[in-house]
Parts: C-alpha cells; sequence; structure tokens
C-alpha cells in the first residue's frame, strides 16, 4: 500500500483547483454527513468486503464511502461512476477532502457549537422523513391494476390517439467544418453508394456526423410529421417503399440522405404499448393515496392542539399589510392596461 500511495500526487492532481464543485458546497457537503460518519466505526466492513480506495495523512477512503457518492448522485449522472475514469477520481478527490475537513470539524470543537448541532439534527431529521416516508410508501401493498388499467385506457380513447408515423434512418452531412457545396457534395455521395445498394448502416458509420448515430446506427425510430423540422418531415412522408432513399434534403441541421423504413397510419395506440406506463401512473396514485392516510392516522393519533396565542405572533402584519398593498397595485396596473385588439 505505501508504494501505492506514494503516488497518490499524481493520481489525485491538484484537489482544489480541478474540482468542479466550490468550496462552499464542498464544505457544506462535509459538515453535512457529520452525523453518518461518526457511526461509521459501528458500522465498518471487513476490509475484503469493504476496500481502501486511498489513504491521506488522517484519512481513509473506502468503496462504501465512494457507493453512498454514487447512491446519492442525481439519476443521470450515476453511469459515470463505474464508466469514467476522470468522474471515479474526482469522486474520490471530493471525499479526501471532505473527510479531511470533517476531522478538522471535530478536532476543533466545531461540530459542537450549539447552533451547528441544532442545523445539523434539523438536516438529519429532514433525511430520515424522507428516508421512512420513501420506505412506508415501499411497503403499501398494491393490488392488481391490470382492470383498472384497461378500463382507463377505454375511458380515455382521446388521449391514446396519434397521428401518422413514419419510420426512417438518415445520414446527415454538416457544413460546420467544411463549406455548404462540399458539404452537399459529400451527402451527395453517400446517397450514390445507399442507392447502389451498399449497407446503409455502414454508410451511417462512414458519413453521418449525427451524434446520436453511433448508438442507434441513424434510425430514428417511429415519429410523426410534427415531430421533425419541415423538410426533413416532408421528404419522409413522400415516401412509401420499404429502402426507398430520398433526394439530399436541406435543413437547418445540414443535409440529409433519408431511408424510408415503414409507416403506421392514425389511429389508436394499442392497450399492451400503454400498459405499463398506466399501471405506473395508477400504481403511483394509489401509493400516494395510502401514504396521505397513513400520514392522516399519525396525525388522528397526536390529537394536536394549537396554542394560538403564540401561533397569531408568528405572523408579522406590517409584513403583510404591505404585500397585500403590492398586490392591490399589481391588480390595478393590470386593470388600467389598455385592452389588446
Amino acid at each position: 500500500m505505501p508504494a501505492q500511495l506514494c503516488c497518490a500526487g499524481t493520481f489525485f492532481s491538484d484537489t482544489l483547483i480541478h474540482m468542479n464543485t466550490s468550496i462552499q458546497t464542498l464544505i457544506a457537503g462535509a459538515l453535512l454527513v457529520v452525523p453518518l460518519s461518526l457511526t461509521w466505526q459501528a458500522q465498518a466492513r471487513t476490509t475484503a468486503e469493504d476496500p481502501v480506495l486511498a489513504r491521506g495523512k488522517n484519512t481513509e477512503i473506502r468503496k462504501s464511502h465512494f457507493e453512498a457518492e454514487k447512491r446519492n448522485a442525481p439519476p443521470e449522472a450515476r453511469l459515470q461512476y463505474s464508466t469514467s475514469m476522470e468522474r471515479i477520481q474526482r469522486t474520490i478527490e471530493k471525499l479526501i477532502l471532505n473527510h479531511a475537513l470533517l476531522k478538522e470539524a471535530r478536532d476543533t470543537g466545531y461540530v459542537d457549537q450549539p447552533d451547528v448541532k441544532a442545523e445539523l439534527d434539523y438536516f438529519v431529521q429532514q433525511k430520515l422523513l424522507s428516508m421512512y416516508s420513501a420506505e412506508l410508501t415501499r411497503r403499501i401493498k398494491v393490488p392488481d391494476l391490470d382492470s383498472a388499467a384497461r378500463e382507463r385506457y377505454r375511458l380515455n380513447q382521446a388521449k391514446y390517439q396519434q397521428a401518422e408515423r413514419v419510420r426512417a434512418s438518415h445520414i446527415l452531412i454538416t457544413a460546420k467544418s467544411r463549406g455548404k457545396e462540399e458539404a452537399l457534395a459529400r451527402a451527395e455521395e453517400a446517397r450514390t453508394k445507399a442507392l447502389a445498394g451498399q449497407n446503409f448502416k455502414l454508410l451511417v458509420k462512414e458519413y453521418s456526423e449525427d451524434p446520436t448515430a453511433r448508438r442507434n446506427d441513424g434510425d430514428l425510430g417511429f415519429f410523426p410529421y410534427v415531430q421533425m423540422v419541415e423538410p426533413f418531415a416532408k421528404a419522409a412522408f413522400a415516401m412509401t417503399k420499404a429502402g426507398e432513399i430520398s433526394p439530399v434534403v436541406e435543413s437547418p441541421f445540414g443535409f440529409h440522405v433519408i431511408r424510408y423504413e415503414d409507416r403506421r397510419p392514425a389511429g389508436t395506440t394499442p392497450f399492451e404499448d400503454v400498459r405499463s406506463a398506466i399501471v405506473e401512473e395508477l400504481e403511483h396514485e394509489y401509493r400516494t393515496a395510502k401514504l396521505r392516510e397513513l400520514l392522516n392516522a399519525v396525525i388522528d393519533r397526536e390529537r394536536p392542539e394549537a396554542n394560538m396565542a403564540e401561533v397569531e405572533k408568528l405572523l408579522d402584519k406590517d409584513q403583510l399589510k404591505s404585500y397585500q398593498d403590492l398586490q392591490e397595485r399589481i391588480r390595478k396596473d393590470i386593470q388600467e392596461q389598455p385592452a389588446k385588439k
């Protein structure tokens, strides 16, 4: 391990310079996890289960710390925690800094200050409430909603109407890094090869500059007319034969070579195509209603009685009067504005 640690300076480069997050945010994040960090000794797993990722003079970062960061990251960013070495390195940098700050906050007695303890208690309580509410929601047993889903589908036919849709693939050539004439010539070249019967997916890989082409091979799936820009939609919907290749089409994005794949007429989306979405919607509504019942039952058990003498002192009458006056002025200003013809 010491041999690996001697390279930490090169692996974790200039922590404070390269961190994307502001120092204030890092400090806030560090201090908010104080109560959780204080319980680490009680929750520690063996080194084999929870290997050390990095060590500092006074810090030790384990895999479980990294996993906690990943769990609490926005859903759209979590994939980067296992696919981006830059993200992994910066997360460990952040953890080293946070743990060092935590130790300093404890050693200096900062966490023992009454106002700091009160603030931390508040945040811990809010987090616990959020977690427990989610747990209560998870415990709710949801009945079979298939019949209810079919009934909602039957009663909301208008919602599931869809316009005619076409499926097409395309090659996009942009004029960003070349002249317009050169871009058009390159699109014509790709079209000529497509008309000659060359594999369109391979032509997409060779020519297309659409950023999505890497993952979809140029296949845009089914889309209604209004989803695409006018020149593209007009060309795609004009074709009728599978495999048909359009003339080169110019749009605000560049030049397109479009291959027609299939067409779906206007009509009602089949129930099976929307069943999972309807069931998910109904399940959310059911859980929300049941959770509301549970929370109302908690309130009923508490039988709260308000001390109105103190409650009314919370109302700032001068501030309320100023707010009401402002609202009245806004209302009059709106009324006095000339009516639009």
